[in-house]
């Protein structure tokens, strides 16, 4: 059986799964969708629902950060591609700095969407 844990805040109930077998594992008491915890971080007794409190807490911070870091990279990257396109933009017209500039407005716009 694999350690992967995935636990239930509702219930307080931990299960084992394969990750990449399962892509939601539904826990087995309420049929909720359980959150991935990982192999390392240990899982507090049902009996201390404080600790199991602070878990959530700590796991939807963790998330934020992720979330903030990710946005920042994508904002980087979007300065990045525009700073190009004007630097681009500034040279001679030639067919190969057109296409160019068309593919880095093209990135821009995945990344805008």
């Amino acid at each position: 059986m694999s350690s992967h844990k995935f636990i239930c805040f509702e219930c307080k109930y931990a299960v084992k799964r394969d990750p990449r077998e399962a892509s939601k594992v539904l826990c087995p008491t309420c049929g909720a969708v359980c959150t991935y915890l990982g192999v390392k971080i240990p899982i507090p007794p049902k009996s201390k629902p404080k600790l199991w409190n602070e878990l959530q807490k700590q796991l939807i911070e963790e998330k934020n950060v992720l979330v903030e870091q990710k946005y920042a990279r994508s904002v980087a990257r979007r300065h990045e591609l525009e700073k190009e396109i004007k630097k681009l933009e500034c040279l001679e017209e030639n067919k190969g700095r057109l296409s160019l500039i068309k593919q880095l407005r093209s990135k821009l716009e995945r990344i805008n969407a």
